[in-house]
């Protein structure tokens, strides 16, 4: 269940000293906040709105405990949400710059290539002109 449902049931109803009484929801006013704070566990997605309508009919504290606990829940599925897409963005960021990495190496490879075959054919006109230098026999 909700932990901070549940433990405040809990120090609302007896010393915080007694760990039963925290994890139970303690007596009669803290089981109402713990039964709604593990109830909010559940409530996930979509259904965080039907909660917060839900807490309308509810009495002040218990409406105004669980309206937060929804609207918590819900920055915590935005906040999943936004980790995910961070991920996935960062691989493909990984993604791309590995790309660009092997590009780059493939780039070189050609440029050297390239480099050898300027200096082959530097090498032949170099032969080609000592040849008409000599003097034909």
């Amino acid at each position: 269940g909700d932990a901070l449902g549940m433990g405040l049931g809990g120090i609302g109803a007896s010393p915080p000293s007694s760990p039963d009484s925290i994890l139970s929801g303690g007596g009669a006013g803290g089981t109402a906040r713990g039964r709604m704070g593990s109830g909010m566990a559940l409530v996930g997605g979509v259904q965080w709105k039907q909660a917060a309508e839900a807490a309308l009919g509810l009495p002040g504290p218990d409406r105004l405990l669980l309206s937060r606990n929804v609207m918590s829940n819900k920055a915590i599925d935005e906040l999943t949400s936004d980790k995910e897409l961070l991920q996935v963005a960062l691989r493909a960021e990984k993604d791309q710059r590995k790309a660009s990495e092997q590009a780059l190496v493939a780039a070189r490879l050609r440029i050297a290539q390239l480099e050898a075959a300027v200096r082959a054919v530097h090498l032949n006109v170099e032969d080609a002109v000592a040849s008409l230098a000599m003097p034909s026999k």
